[in-house]
């Protein structure tokens, strides 16, 4: 069972912030078998990148919120401590991915609670890499986490609701109920 603080920082995975430089900050989060070098149950790490700003992309970043990374900082550490949440994502990138055999996966991920990808595979009668593929971009954005089961892939769904805002272009995820998976 994971705690609500660790919830809240597993949210921040594959996450993409622009900082006011042109520079960006992606981060991984992960959780782990506790050992002695990791007891806390958790792997991280950030990658920071100058980019190369094209005309399509410059208006997709002008919607994203530009911070420093000392905001950013802040705003992380207020999220494992339980005081603020975490800032609100980009709409338009999930919107485009969100296609209806994606919606067809996440109800069947909800619903039945598939083993592994095979077995989703088999109750959506859709062939297992076009499965993976589209369980790929919705771990992308933050509804599914795939988890690694020796050979197997088993998907866990993290969202059971998807609230967009449209005047802000942004989303939040309202996380799966943990008694139900």
């Amino acid at each position: 069972m994971i705690d609500e603080a660790m919830q809240r920082l597993l949210a921040y995975d594959r996450r993409r912030y622009w900082l006011v430089n042109r520079w960006s900050v992606r981060f991984r989060v992960a959780q782990v078998v506790p050992t002695a070098h990791r007891p806390h149950r958790i792997k991280y790490s950030f990658t920071t990148r100058k980019t190369l700003i094209s005309k399509s992309s410059m208006r997709r970043i002008q919607t994203m919120v530009r911070k420093s990374l000392a905001e950013l900082r802040e705003e992380m550490r207020g999220v494992a401590r339980g005081e603020r949440t975490p800032a609100p994502l980009p709409a338009a990138p999930l919107l485009a991915s969100l296609t209806p055999e994606a919606i067809e996966l996440m109800g069947a991920l909800l619903r039945e609670h598939p083993k592994n990808v095979r077995e989703l595979a088999a109750l959506t009668g859709r062939v297992q890499p076009n499965i993976s593929r589209s369980l790929q971009l919705l771990a992308r954005h933050g509804l599914v986490r795939l988890v690694r089961d020796g050979r197997d892939v088993r998907p866990e769904p993290i969202a059971a609701e998807v609230r967009v805002d449209f005047a802000t272009g942004t989303y939040e995820i309202d996380p799966a109920i943990q008694g139900e998976q």
